[in-house]
């Protein structure tokens, strides 16, 4: 991750950490994560779609909640969406990048103490 992405993105993975944190939910997070980036690194027609810059944002936040479902943790919809509303759809995938490293961070933390 280039300097300037992982700048961007440390901000908004730091506080979807929190509120995974918060509501004690860090595993169900870095498995969303996980799997929404297997996804993207699958699916060569998601990835072009929420990059594309002609896409509309309601489009993208359409597809992105079929993906998510009904089912996904509210908290991990609601950060996906907001990277769509804050014009960072392309820091999705840095993003749990850095929400992967930093739930690993965590944990190791935690095995120390």
């Amino acid at each position: 991750m280039n300097t300037v992405v992982g700048e961007v993105a440390e901000p908004y993975a730091r506080a979807l950490l929190l509120v995974a944190q918060s509501s004690n939910s860090l595993d169900e997070m870095n498995a969303l994560a996980g799997d929404l980036l297997n996804l993207m690194s699958e699916s060569n027609d998601l990835s072009s779609f929420l990059a594309s810059p002609v896409a509309e944002d309601d489009a993208k936040k359409g597809v992105l909640k079929q993906v998510l479902g009904d089912e996904t943790n509210q908290a991990f919809k609601n950060f996906v969406l907001l990277l769509v509303d804050r014009g960072r759809v392309s820091l999705i995938a840095p993003n749990f990048k850095q929400i992967k490293a930093n739930v690993r961070e965590v944990k190791q933390t935690k095995r120390k103490s």
